[in-house]
């Protein structure tokens, strides 16, 4: 059975563009809120997107590809984890940021 599930969500931060922007491309930045991930790319459309860590114990490899990049404006990677139910099936992740 094929499952086409889709989240919208909107969310109001205070902060300036560029330094939500920062948040979503800074390893360093990435690390904090996502439990000492190590995250690595170059950061351009059609490049890899990798991010490795250990969540309980367990060591873990998830990776996607980078499809569209607008600086401040639009960041959209697909996404792969060895944690997802449906594992053959990738995930896209959206995000817009807007004034």
């Amino acid at each position: 059975m094929s499952q086409n599930l889709i989240l919208k969500k909107n969310i109001s931060i205070q902060a300036s563009i560029a330094k939500v922007w920062n948040g979503l491309i800074d390893p360093e930045v990435i690390k904090i809120y996502l439990y000492g991930t190590q995250t690595i790319s170059d950061w351009k459309e059609g490049s890899s997107i990798l991010f490795t860590g250990a969540w309980e114990g367990k060591e873990y490899k998830d990776h996607g590809t980078i499809l569209k990049l607008e600086k401040e404006k639009t960041f959209r990677y697909s996404y792969w984890s060895n944690f997802q139910a449906f594992r053959t099936s990738p995930k896209i992740i959206l995000s817009l940021l807007s004034n």
